[in-house]
């Protein structure tokens, strides 16, 4: 099953609603800005839901064009049009008995947020081209990283779609709101592209330092990026300096104390490399007791690369 990472306050509270929610059929409204990992999230609901083996169908609303919209949610019966020669169930019919995730539904045309309403209402469509109403047993998800109460405000998103959809909202907090988890999140992607690209890689201090005291605007999805561009640029070993990223600055001052840390850490590591992990030849290697390095692994939290 996925693993959502984060142990921050927000987070954990999140993890427990979404527990408690997974297991139903509520409506669920996941927002947050970009990167934040709405689509990820959505993704362990289903996961943790009763419909985890049925139809899941995302429909990304933004991409779909104005005038194929109706025809991409509804579908349409064989001879609706020209080019109609058979029927189309649409994505409503293809997630019968599943679920329909409406990503960005910020993004829904006022006209088609009206006829998805009565769906929402009463379980029933229309398809293009037909009279007959189609009943559908669907749970929504829906999600957006736009204010969709200023949307409503301005007329731009129906009110009333609005509280359909919003029955349980789930807000997800910018990467600058919950900085406790950048660590666990940077170890989560170094273990990820390591094992992708193949490489023995940890951090310096330093290294988690900067990106503590970065801000993130891509947010989650950012960081990714940036901890698998180090990865793929660099040679096994430590990281010390975030090498290849133009947004951030790396602290170029550490106090003494901090750089003496950083520098053990890196040198017990590269001799326990080179000496096949073995403690006891390690500790030969580096002409101290084998039980002061066993400290040292543990207090400089050393784990194999």
């Amino acid at each position: 099953m996925i693993d959502f990472v984060g142990n921050c306050e927000s987070i954990t509270t999140l993890k427990e609603v979404v527990r408690k929610i997974s297991v139903t059929d509520v409506t669920i409204l996941v927002t947050g800005e970009n990167g934040t990992g709405k689509d990820l999230l959505v993704q362990l609901i289903r996961d943790s839901s009763k419909r985890n083996t049925k139809p899941f169908v995302v429909v990304n609303c933004g991409a779909i064009p104005y005038s194929l919209a109706e025809n991409e949610f509804f579908g349409h019966v064989k001879g609706a049009y020209t080019d109609a020669g058979s029927d189309y169930k649409g994505k409503i019919g293809q997630a019968d008995g599943g679920i329909l995730y409406l990503d960005e539904v910020a993004d829904l045309d006022l006209n088609l947020q009206s006829k998805l309403l009565r769906f929402l209402q009463f379980r029933v469509y229309q398809q293009v081209g037909s009279n007959k109403e189609v009943s559908a047993d669907v749970r929504v998800i829906a999600s957006t990283s736009k204010d969709l109460k200023s949307l409503v405000s301005t007329g731009r998103f129906r009110e009333d779609l609005y509280y359909r959809l919003n029955v349980v909202p789930l807000f997800l907090p910018p990467l600058r709101d919950r900085s406790g988890d950048i660590d666990d999140l940077a170890y989560y992607f170094l273990d990820k592209y390591c094992k992708k690209y193949v490489k023995k890689i940890t951090f310096a201090k330093s290294f988690l330092f900067s990106l503590q005291n970065y801000t993130f605007p891509g947010n989650v999805r950012e960081l990714e990026n940036i901890i698998e561009k180090e990865i793929v640029l660099s040679d096994d070993g430590v990281l010390i300096d975030i090498k290849h990223s133009d947004r951030i600055v790396t602290k170029t001052f550490l106090t003494l104390k901090e750089a003496i840390d950083d520098f053990k850490r890196s040198y017990i590591i590269k001799s326990l490399d080179l000496n096949g992990w073995n403690q006891t030849k390690t500790a030969k290697t580096l002409d101290i007791q084998r039980t002061y390095l066993a400290r040292l692994i543990k207090e400089y939290e050393i784990s194999k690369l």
